[in-house]
């Protein structure tokens, strides 16, 4: 649910829906960095796949409350993606 929540200047801002509680390492992707989601891909714990995936639903979930994309081309990031992993899979 929504709500509202005061600043350090008092101005009243709305906040962020609770998200979803996620599991396993779907909890943590969006808080690797760029090495560590690197290392993952390469140890094979993480997919390309996988993690475009993940983060077009956070997009698809809180886009409509912050408005920060104009245009999202989810076919065109998950076809990237499947190229990416094939490129990670022949090594």
């Amino acid at each position: 649910p929504m709500s509202l929540a005061m600043d350090l200047t008092g101005a009243c801002r709305r906040r962020m829906p609770e998200p979803e509680r996620e599991v396993g390492l779907a909890a943590g992707i969006h808080s690797l960095g760029v090495g560590s989601l690197l290392q993952a891909f390469g140890a094979g714990r993480v997919s390309v796949v996988a993690a475009t995936d993940h983060y077009l639903e956070r997009i698809a979930r809180h886009d409509p409350v912050l408005k920060a994309f104009t245009h999202v081309d989810a076919e065109g990031a998950r076809a990237a993606a499947a190229a990416s992993a094939a490129r990670w899979d022949a090594g």
